[in-house]
C-alpha cells in the first residue's frame, strides 16, 4: 500500500465534498471522506473487499471506531456522492486530444448458474465474451478514456449491449486508436478484481464498479 496514494485519495474526496457543500453529521463516527476513501482503497488494493480495507486502514490509524456493518450502511448512503465525485474528477480530462472507446464484460455469474441468480435474470443480461469464447450473465462496462488511461465517460449496460451501442459515442470517438492503451486500462481494472465483484444487490455491484473506476482514474492521474 502507498501512503501517498491513500492521503491523496482522502484529500481529493474531502475537497470535492466541501466544495459541493457536504457537511458531516456531528454525531457520525467517521467522516464521509473517510468512508469513501475506505471504499476506493478497497477497490485499489483489496479487490473491493470492504472489510479487509476497513481493518487495515483502522490498524494504520487512518480511520477509527467504525464497525463493518456501520461502514457498509454509511457507504451505501453516500453512493450518489461517490458518483458525483467521479463525474467531477473525470470532467477535468474531457478536453483531451484523443479518446479511446471500448467495452469489457462484468460477469455476475456463468451461464450455467444464471437460472439461480436473482440480480440478472432477463435475456438482456446474457452476453458473449469473445476473449474467453463463452457466454456470461451480467453487465458490460462501456468506457471512454484519454490516452493517459483516465476515464472520462462510462456506462454500465446489460451484457447483450455490444461495443459502440451508445450511438452518441460512435460518431465522436475512434475505437481503432490507441488499442494498446485501452488494453492496459483493462489490465489495471482486472487486477483490481472488477470482473469478479461480489455483491448482494445490483446497487452494491454498481457501487463497487464505480469505486474501481475512481481508483483507476486517480491512480493514473497521480502516476503522471
Amino acid at each position: 500500500m502507498n501512503d501517498r496514494y491513500i492521503v491523496t485519495i482522502y484529500v481529493v474526496i474531502d475537497d470535492i465534498l466541501k466544495a459541493y457543500g457536504y457537511a458531516d453529521d456531528c454525531r457520525a463516527t467517521g467522516t464521509a471522506a473517510e468512508i469513501l476513501t475506505v471504499g476506493v482503497i478497497a477497490a485499489k488494493y483489496f479487490r473491493n473487499h470492504h472489510e479487509w480495507s476497513l481493518c487495515v486502514l483502522t490498524r494504520l490509524g487512518y480511520v477509527h471506531g467504525l464497525s463493518v456493518s456501520r461502514f457498509n450502511r454509511r457507504l451505501h448512503a453516500l453512493r450518489d456522492w461517490l458518483y458525483g465525485i467521479i463525474s467531477v474528477v473525470t470532467a477535468i480530462y474531457t478536453q483531451g486530444e484523443a479518446f479511446i472507446i471500448d467495452s469489457m464484460p462484468l460477469p455476475v455469474c456463468k451461464r450455467a448458474r444464471a437460472s439461480h441468480g436473482k440480480k440478472v435474470r432477463r435475456k438482456a443480461f446474457c452476453g458473449y465474451c469473445a476473449t474467453k469464447k463463452e457466454k456470461f450473465f451480467g453487465w458490460r462496462l462501456h468506457l471512454i478514456c484519454i490516452s493517459d488511461g483516465v476515464p472520462v465517460s462510462f456506462d454500465l449496460l446489460p451484457a447483450s449491449e455490444q461495443d459502440l451501442t451508445p450511438n452518441s459515442w460512435a460518431d465522436e470517438y475512434d475505437l481503432r486508436l490507441y488499442r494498446k492503451r485501452i488494453e492496459t486500462v483493462y489490465t489495471q481494472m482486472e487486477a483490481m478484481g472488477i470482473q469478479h465483484l461480489h455483491a448482494r444487490t445490483n446497487h452494491g455491484f454498481d457501487l463497487k464498479a464505480h469505486a474501481t473506476l475512481l481508483a483507476l482514474a486517480l491512480t493514473n492521474i497521480i502516476s503522471d
